[in-house]
């Protein structure tokens, strides 16, 4: 955290932490190093006295309060030219098609953009590869995809609600407490009753796993 510039004061702070994996959420902190913070661990709220308790971050000029491990400080989607950006930064040889390729399958998404970006300039694959396994389980998003499906999995309505956004390219009306979660779940778009699939990540993946 102090190599990011996220100053913790001495009172809040213990000997030793107490963490704990999780996948989601993703905690996105305004100006941090590319503004994007990865969270694979997390700290235990309410920690012992020889716990590190992380009780405030400062992000983008504000103060955020951490009342529980559920909170995540938002970014926007990145632009294309934002995206451009980064690819810049990696190194890598890439075209404005090349950059339009890669949000269409994934959307502007912080998260998404950042892991395919950090595989392309570690030279792991192509992004002829990226793109053809994106959406399967054995890409590079399969850990995110097959936690979303699992979760959709045990609620049958959403099942329902979703297989109506994924089968077609339009958008659609579902219910809005669907909506409302699917949205959540980062899986759709809602502009004002409409519905549609988040990105071609997902309209893919969920519309593969929904015909088995």
């Amino acid at each position: 955290l102090e190599r990011l510039g996220i100053h913790i004061p001495p009172p809040e702070q213990g000997t030793r932490p107490e963490v704990g994996p999780v996948s989601a959420p993703e905690i996105v902190v305004g100006g941090a190093i590319d503004g994007v913070v990865f969270a694979r661990q997390v700290v235990h709220g309410k920690a012992p006295g020889d716990c590190l308790l992380i009780q405030r971050i400062r992000g983008a000029g504000e103060r955020v309060q951490f009342t529980g491990l559920g909170l995540a400080v938002e970014l926007p989607e990145f632009t294309h030219a934002q995206v451009m950006d980064l690819v810049g930064k990696q190194s890598l040889d890439w075209g404005e098609a090349d950059v339009a390729a890669l949000m269409a399958m994934v959307g502007g998404h912080p998260y998404h953009i950042r892991l395919a970006l950090y595989h392309l300039g570690q030279g792991q694959l192509t992004l002829d590869e990226l793109l053809r396994d994106a959406p399967t389980a054995s890409g590079i998003y399969r850990d995110r995809l097959l936690s979303q499906w699992a979760t959709l999995e045990k609620q049958p309505e959403l099942l329902t609600a979703l297989q109506q956004v994924v089968n077609i390219t339009t958008p659609v009306k579902i219910a809005p407490i669907a909506a409302y979660r699917l949205e959540s779940m980062g899986i759709v778009y809602i502009n004002r009753d409409d519905v549609i699939s988040s990105c071609n990540l997902y309209q893919f993946f969920f519309r593969s796993q929904l015909s088995l």
